[in-house]
This record gives C-alpha cells, sequence and structure tokens, in this order.
C-alpha cells in the first residue's frame, strides 16, 4: 500500500473526517485486527459524512492523475479515464481489489460527484464532469 498524502490530494478541501480518514488509511498496522481495505470495505459501515471524505479523497486523486488515467475535452470540462486503470490506480493506494474501486466509483454519484461508469457492453471508460 503507499500512503496518501495531501501532496497527492492538492485542491481537495480538507475537513475533519477527511483528516481523520487519511490517518486510518496511512496507519501502520490495523485497525481492529484487521489491515484498513478489510476494515473499510468488508466490515465497517460509515456514516454519510464518512463515505462522502472518502469519495473526495477518490475524486481528488482522480483528477489530480487525469494525465495518466485518460484525457480531458470540451476545453477541460470533462474528462475520460480508462475504468480499469483509474480503478486499479486507486485500489493500490487503498490496498484493494480494483472491482471494489467501480462499485465505490458507482455510489460517488449519489453523493454528488460528477461521474459515471462507463461499462456496458464492454466498454472502459470512467467519465468525469469536471466544472
Amino acid at each position: 500500500m503507499k500512503a496518501i498524502t495531501k501532496k497527492d490530494l492538492k485542491g481537495i478541501k480538507f475537513n475533519d473526517e477527511i483528516n481523520w480518514l487519511l490517518e486510518d488509511i496511512n496507519r501502520k498496522g490495523d485497525i481492529n485486527g484487521r489491515y484498513f481495505s478489510a476494515w473499510w470495505f468488508d466490515m465497517y459501515r460509515p456514516d454519510k459524512a464518512e463515505c462522502k471524505a472518502m469519495g473526495a479523497i477518490i475524486w481528488q486523486l482522480l483528477v489530480n492523475n487525469i494525465d495518466s488515467l485518460g484525457v480531458t475535452f470540451n476545453d477541460g470540462t470533462e474528462a475520460q479515464l480508462d475504468l480499469k486503470k483509474a480503478a486499479e490506480f486507486i485500489g493500490e493506494k487503498l490496498n484493494t481489489w480494483w472491482g471494489i474501486i467501480v462499485k465505490l466509483f458507482r455510489s460517488m454519484y449519489y453523493d454528488g460527484f460528477k461521474i459515471d461508469v462507463c461499462d456496458a457492453c464492454g466498454l472502459n471508460a470512467l467519465y468525469l464532469k469536471l466544472k
């Protein structure tokens, strides 16, 4: 697992939930006998604020790495990323399987992020509305 630094999240609006979540993500050792990824994705049922914080961290990681994961278009207001590549990148950061991250991408839409998973009929795209 690679640590997520504040430099990696350039542009995010930090709040208590994001700071606490970053501490948990980057913690050495375990949480209640499990690594962060197993605890967060398998056992823990976070509240709405924590889900929004996780979404914000993932969103900022995606936005800050668009050049290596995909392209922007429409005067930089939209981006299309390689879905699997983006999910693997985030999965590596959070030490979890990329398929779980795709599921998380889908749920981010309901937390107000302008994100669309386009994987029907063999598509492999993640669409972001940036502005």
